[in-house]
């Protein structure tokens, strides 16, 4: 997924940056991300950064679920365009909402000033968000299920279940 959204969508359309801010309080996508990230750093690679809290969001996006589409103005939003940019980038960032909660940000640049214009038509980019927020949440609620199926609650050690797991992938090595 995080390939997806990220990698492969930059192949398919001329943008310079995408990137996907998350609002990780309780550091389960940094758990989930914990191959390649740090549990405590705040940018995990150049494309997905993740948020102690939801402010930073909420100032951007006055009303939920209506993307910031315009000029990109680097003070406010250099955590989300970690690389830089020539000024005139234009940018849209769209609210990632699931039930009614923001829990991130898909942030795309473009090079090009004409390209996200504010005032410009948004409905596709905001079903277009709707999409990923609910297949990040879905893949936080998979993974959350994998771990609290092959781990016992009250010692947090590995359980039976991922003893099983773990023996048939050694035998079929």
């Amino acid at each position: 997924l995080r390939d997806s959204i990220t990698c492969k969508f930059i192949e398919g359309y001329p943008l310079d940056e995408i990137t996907v801010a998350l609002i990780d309080t309780d550091f389960q996508y940094r758990s989930i991300l914990a191959d390649e990230a740090d549990e405590n750093k705040l940018i995990v690679n150049e494309r997905i950064i993740m948020l102690d809290n939801e402010e930073t969001l909420i100032d951007l996006f006055p009303e939920t679920g209506i993307p910031f589409i315009g000029k990109i103005r680097h003070k406010e939003h250099k955590l989300l365009f970690p690389k830089k940019g020539r000024k005139t980038s234009s940018i849209a960032i769209l609210p990632l909402v699931h039930r009614d909660r923001i829990i991130g940000s898909y942030n795309l640049r473009s090079n090009d000033k004409m390209r996200f214009r504010k005032g410009a038509a948004s409905d596709f980019l905001q079903k277009f968000s709707a999409i990923i927020a609910v297949s990040i949440e879905n893949s936080r609620l998979f993974s959350l299920i994998q771990h609290q199926s092959t781990t016992d609650p009250l010692t947090k050690l590995k359980n039976r279940r991922y003893f099983d797991q773990e023996f048939l992938k050694c035998l079929t090595r």
